[in-house]
This record gives C-alpha cells, sequence and structure tokens, in this order.
C-alpha cells in the first residue's frame, strides 16, 4: 500500500513537471464561452512538437463537477485550471492578487537642520 502511494506522489509531480516543459502558447481568447477546458494546445514551428497554453484569466468556464455551475479560468504561478467563481483565488485575482500580509510599521520622525545658510534673507 505504502508503495502505491508514493508511485502516485511520484507520477502527480511528474505530470505536473512535464505542464511547465509544455508550456509555450501565448494566452488567447476562446471560440465559445464557456470554456469545457481552460487550457489549449498549440503547434509550434518544430515538427511534431505541441505547446500547452491557456485562456485569458477570469474566461467562463464549466466547472465538471455535477453542480451545473460555471467557474473562471485561472493561470496563476502554480495555480491554473477552472475554478468555482466565489473561491478565493478568483476573489484574490479579482481584486488583484492582494492578499492581507502583516508588516512592520517604522517610525519615522523629522527634525530641523542646525546648518546655517548663506542667504539669511527672509521672505517678508
Amino acid at each position: 500500500m505504502v508503495v502505491l502511494l508514493f508511485l502516485s506522489i511520484y507520477l502527480l509531480n511528474d505530470v505536473h513537471a512535464d505542464i511547465s516543459i509544455h508550456r509555450g502558447c501565448p494566452p488567447q481568447k476562446p471560440p465559445h464561452v464557456p470554456v469545457d477546458n481552460c487550457n489549449f494546445w498549440c503547434r509550434t514551428d518544430e515538427p511534431d512538437v505541441w505547446k500547452i497554453g491557456f485562456y485569458y484569466n477570469l474566461t467562463e468556464c464549466n466547472l465538471r463537477d455535477g453542480s451545473g455551475k460555471n467557474g473562471a479560468c485561472l493561470d496563476v504561478g502554480e495555480k491554473y485550471g477552472c475554478f468555482p467563481a466565489d473561491s478565493q483565488e478568483v476573489l484574490e485575482f479579482r481584486n488583484g492578487n492582494q492578499t492581507t500580509t502583516a508588516t512592520e510599521r517604522i517610525q519615522t520622525t523629522t527634525t530641523r537642520s542646525t546648518k546655517t545658510t548663506k542667504n539669511q534673507n527672509r521672505p517678508r
């Protein structure tokens, strides 16, 4: 049983790595919406070499989970595919990929210079 577990992990990692090797098509507008898959294949100049590409982010897609609902295509970093429209990934993308993170606040102060300048004339 453990052997099957490790074998499945190895195969899943291999498939994921394979997609990054085959990327190469620029994003494009789909022929119709909703799309059944967020990815498409394009031929290169090399004989028998095909590359994978993804439709534009937020293209309407069929979730294919039996719910009958549509989702949104995303290709952001390691996240790609059809996501539910109300998923965290889609909401973050719609809001400019902004996530809430803790930041360190730095206190700044302003001090006046004690150095005198050559022009001592003050405006009146």
